[in-house]
């Protein structure tokens, strides 16, 4: 029988309390609110037995007892992965996958809408829904609430990623817009042998991440972040190794109300104690960048929410009034989309053949061209949501016309802005970066045809900055030099030049640990991938 579990902070293990109602594999990520008060624990949702639920259970520690909350209402549906968070006496649950009929196989999607339940009340309702700034968006556990601003952090994720990443968002209880609030987090997310929450250390008031992945040996590598509350636009995110002792009272809360029904024992096991496994190196903090309130504003992305199409990080299309349409594009035209628009930016267009030969090459010739054209109709219906774009196939190819000063287009932004005429300038550059730091490009969708596009962009985001770095006086512009090399470092991990950079400018404004923390992560990625050890020492670079 599935138990849940006490754990103790002296001994560091697991200890049985009481056996659920229910088997643990049919409340996989649920949500969880522990009421301290009457020492009550709520279930919200949960994924099991290729189901998505949404029960409401709660469990009383006092007595020992499961039960199963009737709601009247019937605004929460099926899901896991959602976030939740509490103000006085209201659950807050944003977003989540699952589907109407709670049934795996019958058209699961993702919810965007925020509800809230009174445990006074036993009473769901609907505040609003919210526009995603990510697609297939999925949610770490639990969301930060400010109830005297009626502000909430939450973690976002896209659902399809394994080697994914966690983004801090920031949202208003009042307002449909979620914003980026900070840099990304690396995120191993394989579904049930995985999870991430987020909390609020009250005595270093930081944000905590912590992210949890079961491993083939059955161990559980545990990982920590700390993130300055309330976070910026650029934040700093620690990487916590090892025990931390001022975090330490926040894993009974982790691991009591929501590891005991996501790993806990085997059946034909029994009681077990779970280990966890921590990485005992230290990577490289995931923004070393530090002291630049002041350049904050110059790299936030921001981009118009009407007439927008983004490529850089996921794929989103936003129409005249703001609205994201992106999932109204199917996997095809998807593809069909960015084969036309891309081959335009980049030549005269595609050809129907070349088309047919990358979509339908498995279809004769008749029905292919059906198929070409059915879905040109789809996509220009799509299209005509915005204004000034539209497909043409006067000369011959198919090929996208807008007008630059309507549509905003991250990619098109980008390309002209590093073969500025001459050379680039400070403006140009900061405009670069912002782009640039939002993502690779396309980075969830993944074609054949698709490897030249994001290779070339790649080395033209590169080339740019170095070159512009060469003529650049560090010391006047610190700030940029390292917003410039990080750029280049999410692009190529081990580009000598940006790591110079780095380490150079770290160490012209006395951050010594910094740079060597920076420099012993190149290295290290450096003898991964040439099983050779780097030839060059720290201080040999810094006399370079």
């Amino acid at each position: 029988m599935k138990s849940i579990a006490r754990f103790n902070l002296t001994t560091r293990l697991w200890e049985q309390t009481a056996s659920p109602a229910y088997p643990l594999t049919v409340f996989w990520h649920h949500n969880k609110y522990f009421q301290e008060k009457d020492s009550t624990l709520y279930i919200f949702g949960g994924y099991g037995q290729h189901e998505y639920k949404n029960s409401v259970l709660r469990f009383r520690f006092n007595e020992n007892r499961w039960d199963t909350l009737i709601t009247s209402d019937k605004l929460f549906h099926p899901r896991y992965l959602s976030a939740s968070g509490m103000n006085n006496d209201t659950v807050f649950i944003l977003g989540g996958y699952g589907s109407l009929t709670g049934k795996q196989i019958l058209n699961p999607g993702t919810y965007k809408d925020l509800v809230a339940y009174s445990i006074q009340h036993n009473h769901f309702s609907l505040i609003r829904e919210f526009d995603p700034p990510m697609e297939d968006i999925a949610f770490a556990n639990s969301m930060v609430i400010d109830p005297d601003h009626q502000e909430f952090y939450v973690l976002a994720f896209p659902i399809f990623r394994y080697e994914g990443y966690l983004q801090l968002m920031k949202g208003r209880l009042n307002s449909p817009e979620l914003t980026l609030a900070g840099d990304k987090i690396p995120y191993l997310f394989h579904d049930i042998q995985s999870f991430s929450d987020l909390f609020l250390c009250q005595t270093s008031w930081k944000l905590v991440c912590v992210t949890l992945l079961k491993t083939e040996n059955n161990k559980t590598q545990a990982q920590v972040y700390t993130i300055g509350y309330p976070p910026g636009s650029l934040t700093d995110i620690e990487k916590t190794s090892g025990w931390n002792k001022n975090l330490l009272f926040l894993f009974p809360a982790l691991f009591l109300v929501s590891w005991l029904l996501f790993l806990a024992v085997e059946k034909k096991m029994g009681t077990r104690r779970s280990t966890v496994s921590q990485e005992s190196s230290t990577d490289q903090k995931l923004s070393e960048i530090q002291d630049i309130s002041s350049a904050a504003d110059l790299f936030t992305n921001i981009h118009p929410k009407s007439n927008t199409i983004l490529f850089l990080g996921d794929f989103q299309i936003f129409n005249r009034t703001g609205s994201d349409i992106t999932s109204k594009f199917s996997p095809l035209l998807k593809e069909l989309f960015l084969l036309i628009w891309l081959n335009s930016i980049k030549d005269k267009g595609i050809s129907a053949e070349r088309i047919i030969e990358i979509l339908w090459l498995d279809k004769d010739e008749k029905s292919a061209r059906n198929n070409l054209a059915v879905n040109i109709v789809k996509l220009k219906t799509l299209l005509s949501e915005l204004d000034s774009i539209e497909l043409s196939k006067s000369t011959g190819y198919w090929k996208s016309i807008f007008n630059e000063e309507t549509v905003y287009n991250d990619y098109w932004h980008c390309l002209r802005t590093a073969r500025h005429y001459g050379q680039p300038g400070r403006d140009d550059i900061c405009e670069l970066i912002r782009i640039s730091q939002k993502g690779h490009f396309l980075e969830s969708l993944s074609f054949d045809w698709l490897d030249e596009f994001k290779a070339e962009l790649s080395n033209i985001i590169i080339d740019t900055l170095i070159r512009y770095s060469d003529q650049m006086d560090t010391s006047r512009d610190p700030n940029l030099a390292l917003h410039l090399a990080h750029t280049v470092l999410l692009y190529d991990m081990l580009n000598e030049e940006a790591i110079l950079l780095k380490c150079k400018t770290l160490t012209n404004q006395g951050k010594h640990h910094l740079a060597k923390e920076a420099f012993d992560k190149f290295t290290r990625d450096y003898k991964n991938l040439y099983n050779i050890p780097y030839p060059k020492t720290l201080l040999e670079i810094l006399n370079f």
